[in-house]
């Protein structure tokens, strides 16, 4: 009897030096990934950053399966007289948990090897570059609005950090990521934006080629000029008022005008002025919106003109180029004019448009 279980005992010695090895390596390659000098701040983008950031998952994984499998292996040979459907029906039950580890661990990266040949374009706007514990990040606002972060290879961020230093305010970058896991693939920083670049992103056709339309666009909804108040209030606008300061500007009287701060839900604001332009009393909610003042603030890509020119991400070139030579113009501002049409942009000192004025009279 002691000679039949020589093998076996054998066989199991033998398993633990591979499973011994095979943790041995794992060790070593979490050494040299996360703690080797060199390699800190230098495996964070591209193929290898997808590795590097889902290294432990990756671990587990394997682990998950040699050790099921092993499991699996000692059910079938110790269980070699059970009927065959029993005996497949026991390995399925060890190796499906282990498979789903895998799926749950490994979905993310491996969704975003199909994504290496198209990755995804985020753009962003007031690109600021951080350092902090050998980590080399870059954030700024993105086309949403939202500010995002997104890790970067020491080499990466010192030759931005070279190029640009402090120097950052109305910087632009085009970073290409993952879209599952979000790390970076390739990033190019520059002041401004190409319009072709903008066009390809902001796909909604119904706002106007023409300014004298009078047309902004926020959240892909066109608000034009002599609307009525409540064509804003009933988008979701929010007047920034008191109780008291709402009933007391209830009604307005003919030819009178009333100023007013809104604010969406996205917390998107813009300063308004609505006229009575009838000759009685009516609801402040009816009357006319004869002007609206944008600022930039962390718009995103939401607040458009005609020809989709982009507040916080257009040049004055390019609204030149669009719109023509301007009825004024001074230091970083620009003024159209027609009959009782103004339009007045205000541009940083980058050239990056920062401010909109539209009027009627």
């Amino acid at each position: 009897m002691k000679k039949a279980n020589a093998p076996s005992k054998i066989k199991w010695v033998f398993i633990i030096l591979l499973i011994l090895i095979i943790l041995a390596a794992a060790g070593y390659g979490a050494y040299y990934f996360y703690f080797t000098p060199s390699n800190q701040g230098q495996l964070m983008e591209g193929i290898l950053g997808l590795v590097y950031t889902n290294y432990v998952q990756i671990l587990i994984s394997v682990a998950a399966l040699i050790i099921m499998c092993f499991i699996a292996g000692a059910i079938l040979s110790h269980h070699k007289e059970e009927k065959r459907i029993l005996r497949f029906l026991t390995v399925l039950i060890c190796l499906v948990p282990a498979f789903l580890v895998v799926f749950f661990l490994l979905k993310d990266p491996l969704m975003d090897i199909a994504s290496i040949q198209n990755p995804r374009t985020v753009l962003l706007s007031n690109v600021v570059l951080e350092q902090e514990k050998g980590q080399y990040d870059v954030s700024g606002t993105d086309q949403n609005g939202h500010l995002q972060t997104y890790r970067l290879n020491k080499t990466s961020w010192q030759k931005l950090d070279d190029t640009w230093g402090e120097d950052s305010e109305d910087v632009f970058a085009q970073v290409e990521i993952f879209p599952r896991t979000q790390i970076v693939c390739s990033i190019k920083v520059e002041k401004g934006l190409p319009q072709s670049l903008i066009n390809k992103l902001s796909m909604n056709d119904r706002l106007s080629d023409s300014w004298q339309d009078m047309q902004l666009q926020i959240d892909n909804q066109v608000y034009v000029l002599n609307d009525p108040l409540s064509s804003l209030t009933q988008s979701g606008w929010t007047i920034q008022q008191s109780e008291f300061e709402a009933k007391k500007h209830e009604n307005l009287d003919a030819g009178k005008s009333i100023e007013l701060d809104l604010e969406n839900k996205n917390g998107m604001q813009m300063h308004i002025t609505v006229t009575n332009t009838t000759d009685q009393t009516i609801e402040t909610s009816q009357a006319s919106i004869t002007q609206i003042v944008v600022h930039r603030m962390n718009s995103g890509m939401h607040m458009m003109l005609a020809q989709k020119i982009v507040l916080g991400w257009s040049q004055q070139d390019t609204v030149e180029e669009l719109y023509g030579k301007p009825t004024s113009s001074e230091e970083n501002q620009l003024q159209y004019q027609e009959e009782n049409k103004t339009l007045n942009l205000v541009f940083s000192d980058q050239g990056i448009l920062d401010q909109i004025h539209m009027s009627v009279k």
